[in-house]
C-alpha cells in the first residue's frame, strides 16, 4: 500500500489540487495534463513525492502502486526539463541523470526478484521514456542528432543492462520469461541506434525461446520475429 500517516505524503489528484493553489510559489514548473489544463507544481513538493515513492519501493519492490505513481510524477519531471531550458545539451544531461537514477532503482528491484512483473512494467516505461524524450528533443530543435545523442550517451548503460539480464538468464535457463522480454526490449532500443547483426540474431533467438516458453503469446512473438 502507498498509504502513509505523514501529512506530506500525497497521491495523484491530491497533488494536482494542492499544486493549483501553489501557483505563486517562487520555484515552480508548469506542465499540461491530459485535459490540456495548466497545472503548476512546486518543485519542492514534486521532490517530496518522488522521495516518498522511493522509500515505498525500497520497502517493497513489488509495490505496483508506488511504481505507477512514480511514473506519473516523472511526466512532470520530463516537462520541467523541456520547459525550463531550450538548451538541448543541458536537457540531455538532465534527462540522462534522471534515467540513470531510475535505471539503478529498477535494476536493484529486478535483481531482487527477476520474475516480478511490476519491475519489468516500470522498466518498459523507462525505455519508452528514453525513446520518447529523444524524439521530443529532435522535434523541438529540428535536428536528428538530438535523439541519437541521448540514446548514444545512455547506450553504455543499456549494454550493461543487457549483460546483467544475460547473467540472470544463465541462473534460470529454463524460465526467465520476463528477463527474456526485458532483454529483448533493451536490444530493440539498442538496435534502433545500430544495425548490428549480432543484436538482430540475439533478438531472433530470444523470440524463438519465448515462442516455446510462452505459448499463449507465440503468435505475437512470431509476428515480431518476421519483422526482423
Amino acid at each position: 500500500s502507498l498509504s502513509s500517516s505523514s501529512p506530506m505524503s500525497l497521491m495523484g489528484p491530491q497533488l494536482s489540487s494542492i499544486a493549483k493553489t501553489a501557483a505563486t510559489a517562487s520555484t515552480t514548473l508548469t506542465s499540461t495534463t491530459s485535459s490540456s489544463s495548466s497545472v503548476v507544481i512546486p518543485q519542492e513538493l514534486l521532490q517530496s513525492e518522488l522521495d516518498f515513492t522511493t522509500s515505498k519501493i525500497k520497502d517493497n519492490f513489488s509495490n505496483f502502486s508506488a511504481f505507477h505513481y512514480r511514473s506519473q510524477l516523472l511526466d512532470h519531471v520530463w516537462n520541467e526539463t523541456t520547459v525550463t531550458s531550450n538548451d538541448n545539451e543541458s536537457n540531455n544531461k538532465r534527462t540522462e541523470k534522471i534515467l540513470q537514477e531510475e535505471f539503478q532503482i529498477i535494476e536493484d528491484a529486478i535483481c531482487t526478484e527477476p520474475d516480478d512483473q511490476t519491475s519489468w512494467w516500470y522498466h518498459a516505461i523507462l525505455l519508452d521514456k528514453l525513446v520518447e524524450q529523444g524524439s521530443n528533443q529532435t522535434t523541438a530543435v529540428g535536428d536528428s542528432s538530438a535523439s541519437s545523442s541521448l540514446l548514444t550517451v545512455l547506450g553504455p548503460r543499456l549494454e550493461e543492462q543487457a549483460a546483467l539480464f544475460r547473467e540472470l538468464l544463465e541462473d534460470s535457463p529454463g524460465g526467465g520469461k520476463w528477463v527474456r522480454l526485458g532483454l529483448l526490449r533493451v536490444l530493440q532500443v539498442l538496435g534502433g541506434e545500430s544495425s548490428s547483426t549480432t543484436t538482430s540474431e540475439e533478438q531472433k533467438s530470444l523470440l524463438q525461446q519465448l515462442m516455446e516458453t510462452d505459448r499463449d503469446r507465440s503468435q505475437r512473438y512470431h509476428e515480431l520475429l518476421q519483422q526482423l
